[in-house]
């Protein structure tokens, strides 16, 4: 996955990102949502390298969202550190999963993925199994990976890059009559390593009108 980091300065320089450059958990350079739109043509990988003009002015919004902006800490004890949270409702093949909370701190240190929550509810998958009686039931869970995983670390200059890992695991019952599964226990287990660098800079455009233009750090991340 490739991510824009947008910044105030001046990209002719050398260009570093700090604490002060964002401001969660809702403002002009962190709110944000994912869309995903199946059989979509997919958009453009930025090019890599400094100096880039990546022009984005022509896009619009469509999709179903997956992952809508950062929210103010809802005080949540499983996650007593949080500064603000993501909702995010991922597709499983065409299924769509509601109500996962993604928790994310900030300090001067960084900005860190510290979890997420899954919450109780139950599914109707005989469109993918044949079966109208088929279901999955998600079951409530938390993870706190007990660790700060960093999306980013300050500071972020156009040398950076550093890497976490963590173990999640989402509890659920599964229902498929032509396998004789009647809510089933099952786990689903991630063991994720993360990579992230600094790959390229320039300026973002975003503006329809384009006027505007973001001095910017293209930061790439890989998930294993």
């Amino acid at each position: 996955m490739l991510t824009v980091a947008s910044m105030v300065g001046n990209a002719q320089s050398f260009l570093t990102v700090n604490h002060d450059h964002f401001n969660l958990p809702i403002s002009p350079d962190s709110a944000s949502a994912t869309l995903f739109t199946p059989g979509s043509t997919p958009i453009p990988l930025p090019t890599l390298g400094s100096g880039q003009t990546w022009d984005y002015s022509a896009l619009s919004t469509g999709g179903t969202p997956i992952k809508t902006s950062l929210h103010p800490s809802d005080n949540n004890p499983n996650f007593p550190n949080a500064s603000a949270f993501s909702i995010y409702n991922p597709f499983l093949g065409s299924l769509q999963i509601i109500g996962s909370k993604q928790y994310d701190l900030k300090n001067t240190n960084g900005w860190y993925y510290l979890g997420f929550e899954t919450q109780t509810a139950a599914y109707a998958i005989g469109g993918m199994s044949g079966n109208p009686t088929d279901s999955l039931y998600m079951l409530y869970s938390f993870n706190n990976f007990g660790t700060d995983v960093p999306n980013i670390e300050y500071p972020v200059t156009e040398n950076s890059s550093w890497s976490s890992s963590y173990t999640a695991f989402t509890d659920f019952e599964l229902t498929v009559a032509a396998f004789m599964l009647n809510r089933a226990p099952g786990t689903i287990r991630q063991d994720v390593q993360r990579f992230d660098s600094v790959v390229g800079s320039g300026f973002l455009s975003i503006d329809p009108s384009n006027v505007m233009a973001y001095p910017c750090l293209l930061v790439k991340e890989t998930i294993l």
